[in-house]
């Protein structure tokens, strides 16, 4: 990969990690959450939510299990 393109690589993934820390949310789900609801009083989509997060099986998640809610003005950027 040329120096130039592996820089820009770098910057972009910098700048990515700090958007998702500076505009996301720890959420610890409790007992009754479902993802759907919890999408629902952050004001996220359920989409964006399971975006956010590595859930192999949505139907499943667990008391004390961390979410990350995404900011609701966080740009999307796939690199």
């Amino acid at each position: 990969m040329p120096e130039k393109l592996r820089a820009r690589a770098i910057l972009t993934g910098v700048v990515i990690a700090l958007m998702v820390g500076l505009f996301s949310v720890d959420y610890t789900v409790e007992r009754g959450d479902t993802l759907k609801g919890i999408a629902d009083d952050h004001g996220v989509t359920l989409r964006d939510l399971l975006a956010a997060n590595t859930i192999p099986n949505p139907s499943l998640i667990y008391p004390g299990q961390k979410i990350v809610i995404p900011g609701k003005d966080l740009v999307h950027v796939v690199v």
